[in-house]
Order: C-alpha cells, then sequence, then structure tokens
C-alpha cells in the first residue's frame, strides 16, 4: 500500500521557472520512472521534436519488495521500482517554443500517463527560454532559424 503524502508543495507552488507552459500536480501520488520516461515521449511526440522540455520530477527513492512466499528475516527486499513522491502543487514538466495549443494538447496526453490529476499553468511574463538564459538554441531547417525568432517574427505579423 502507498503510504500518503501529505501536504502542499510550498517551493515550486505558482509559476513555472524555465519555460512558459508548465505542468502542475493538483493531488499526492508517487511517480515512477516508467510515468517519467512515457510522458516523456508522449510530449516529445506531440510537440514533433519542436520546442524544448524540462522535467522537474526525478525518482530519487527506490521502492523494494520481498518475494512471495518468502519466511520472515533474511533481510529486504529487491528494488522493484524508483519513485518520486508527488505533492499537490508540484511543477512536474515545462514547455516553451510551442503554441499554447500544441502545448495543450501534449498536457492533456501526458495527463493520462500520470497517476495523479495535473493542471497546466501558462505564464504571462516571458519565459527564461524566450530570454535566452535556459537552454540551448536549436537551429531548424535550411535558413538555420533559431525556434525563437521564428516565434517572434509570428507575433509582430
Amino acid at each position: 500500500e502507498i503510504p500518503r503524502v501529505t501536504g502542499v508543495q510550498t517551493c515550486a507552488l505558482p509559476i513555472s521557472h524555465f519555460g512558459k507552459f508548465a505542468l502542475q500536480a493538483t493531488e499526492e501520488a508517487w511517480v515512477s520512472a516508467k510515468q517519467i520516461e512515457s510522458v516523456r515521449r508522449a510530449l516529445v511526440r506531440t510537440m514533433e521534436r519542436k520546442g524544448k522540455i524540462w522535467i522537474r520530477v526525478f525518482p530519487h527513492q527506490a521502492i523494494t519488495k520481498r518475494v512471495a512466499e518468502s519466511r520472515m528475516g533474511a533481510g529486504k527486499g529487491g528494488i522493484e521500482k524508483w519513485v518520486q513522491a508527488v505533492r499537490p502543487g508540484f511543477i512536474l514538466f515545462e514547455l516553451d517554443g510551442v503554441d499554447e495549443l500544441c502545448a495543450k494538447t501534449a498536457f492533456r496526453k501526458a495527463g493520462f500517463r500520470l497517476p495523479c490529476k495535473c493542471k497546466m499553468l501558462i505564464k504571462d511574463t516571458p519565459s527564461m527560454w524566450e530570454l535566452g538564459l535556459a537552454g540551448k538554441e536549436k537551429r531548424v531547417g535550411a535558413a538555420g532559424m533559431d525556434p525563437r525568432a521564428a516565434i517572434a517574427k509570428k507575433g509582430k505579423k
């Protein structure tokens, strides 16, 4: 049985740090390494390898399990999986470099793969990626234009 993680996440509460869009947990859960990788793949596939993804959740805690019908004693069981205990308000993933519709679709698909309810946050101010303070610049297409410049051009039209 999963022990309940009580309380609210206070250090990463309302705003995303790196990207313009963020996925925030609204209830407590254990998020396993397999679930994180599944969400990452869904995000990359939905975004069609454009933009940037920040994975803010990492499975630090090892969960062990004893063999069925084992006798008492004989030590602790082997590691079954790695998890992260997530509280309400914890930012799981962040996105930037894509439009709002694409981010909404990606986070909707990600929500199906997570064990907790989540909501999408949208940052009003420019993100760290838009300011050029986080992430590497990517070269896209034959023109070699940075995605940030392409987004800025779309906004001016």
